[in-house]
């Protein structure tokens, strides 16, 4: 899944990938899907 990198989202943003919406999460400080 591509994602944005961290430094382009906050935590808790909300980001549509293929049609769904997903909440921002990070883990080890990389932005996932």
């Amino acid at each position: 899944m591509n994602c944005a990198s961290a430094k382009d989202l906050r935590m808790g943003d909300k980001v549509i990938y293929s049609g769904e919406e997903w909440e921002v999460g990070f883990i080890n400080n990389q932005a996932t899907g």
